[in-house]
């Protein structure tokens, strides 16, 4: 767990520091869904498998740079994760449960209280948990032996920003891709999995 409260104390330090030097810093939540799945490499065979639905959610914290660029932290809870549909077989999910703290570059497109915006950076997450399971029968997944806990990705997204009032109100859309491999390679011949999926979130900042 001491990666866990590493992230958080982080976290809480850029927060502590950016809010003392930026008074038009803001901090808001979000949450929605999250497509996750994987992709496969083995042997230069790229495989991929079927979504599995889960959740994100949490803090973001916005500090201006400029008008038109912010730097963005925010601290998640993501459920990724993939599912296996064969008709052979019953429909067999693995979840995996992460702490993660993407770093975003935020440009802002248009004028007036609607704007656009694009955002680009890395994420850094920590699997906390994470179960498989077929027909309703699960079982927990094995960190650091079947799967690591650490977890680098990029984030690539955009969405709509509007003013009202004190507070302001985003729709988002983010397609988040492994950088790290997330299992652990018995064999040789062993496939590298590494995370993907795509977000839909919706916030507020105060």
């Amino acid at each position: 767990m001491k990666h866990f409260y590493s992230i958080l104390i982080l976290f809480a330090f850029v927060f502590s520091f950016q809010n003392q030097a930026q008074a038009q810093s803001k901090l808001g939540i979000k949450g929605g869904i999250n497509l996750a799945n994987i992709f496969a490499e083995q042997e230069g065979v790229s495989v991929s498998f079927s979504n599995n639905i889960g959740l994100v959610g949490g803090l973001v914290y916005a500090s201006p740079v400029s008008e038109k660029f912010d730097i963005q932290i925010e601290a998640l809870f993501v459920q990724k994760g993939f599912a296996i549909n064969l008709p052979s077989i019953a429909r067999t999910e693995a979840t995996l449960n992460y702490i993660e703290v993407p770093v975003l570059g935020k440009f802002k497109l248009g004028n007036g209280n609607s704007k656009f915006f694009l955002d680009l950076g890395p994420s850094f997450g920590y699997a906390i948990s994470g179960s498989t399971g077929t027909a309703g029968d699960k079982e927990k997944i094995e960190f650091d032996g079947d799967f690591k806990r650490l977890d680098v990705s990029l984030n690539v997204g955009g969405g709509l920003e509007l003013d009202a009032a004190n507070n302001t109100f985003f729709i988002e859309a983010r397609y988040n891709i492994g950088l790290t491999q997330i299992n652990e390679e018995v064999d040789i011949e062993d496939p590298k999995l590494k995370n993907k999926g795509i977000s839909f979130t919706v916030g507020m900042f105060f």
